[in-house]
């Protein structure tokens, strides 16, 4: 019964039983290449079973990366065909490529994935799970990098609508509570200088 389940893990291993000890070929197994084995073509068993959903997934993966392309690309148009300050073009232009690059990463780990569906050899399939692990930890390097990019700009960027509409609301909270004071406030001179 191990011998078979010894051929079953190790399909390439010549397994006899020599006065009671187990030998492969002419010599005992060592534990790294028994481990080795065991490992590598267990996670190919075990990946049998997912091969389909591996490939579907991918397929998806690869439908999302370039939809994703094609609206990032979109919004970069609409944003170059508007009447905007040649700063928020450039600002724009920057972040579609950091937003193309991670919809070329995703489209990437999609072909990956179904390239997965006619994987046999167990190297092989553990360098593409390595690859694939690398370009996921990179499209949320650059999904990252874009998301300060973006907050450090919704920062940097003055929104005269807002703060006029906070300052009133300031104001008629103020003569809500009846504070009396009778002495201009700052930001009583700010509200009567902004138009």
């Amino acid at each position: 019964m191990f011998d078979s389940l010894l051929r079953q893990f190790l399909p390439t291993a010549n397994v006899d039983w020599v006065n009671g000890q187990e030998a492969v070929g002419d010599s005992l197994l060592g534990a790294s290449e028994l481990l080795q084995g065991l490992v590598f073509t267990g996670l190919i068993a075990a990946f049998d079973n997912i091969r389909n959903y591996a490939l579907v997934l991918g397929i998806g993966g690869i439908a999302a990366g370039i939809l994703l392309f094609f609206h990032h690309k979109r919004h970069l148009q609409e944003m170059l065909s508007s009447s905007v300050a040649e700063r928020v073009k450039i600002y724009e232009s920057r972040k579609y490529r950091r937003r193309a690059t991670a919809s070329a990463m995703i489209a990437s780990v999609g072909c990956m994935l179904a390239a997965l569906y006619w994987v046999h050899d167990a190297r092989v399939f553990s360098m593409f799970i390595l690859m694939i692990l690398s370009l996921l930890i990179g499209i949320l390097g650059v999904a990252l990098i874009d998301l300060f990019s973006v907050s450090l700009q919704q920062i940097a960027t003055p929104d005269d609508q807002s703060r006029k509409a906070m300052i009133e609301e300031f104001l008629r909270q103020r003569e809500e509570s009846g504070t009396g004071d009778t002495q201009e406030t700052e930001l009583e001179r700010i509200s009567k200088h902004e138009p």
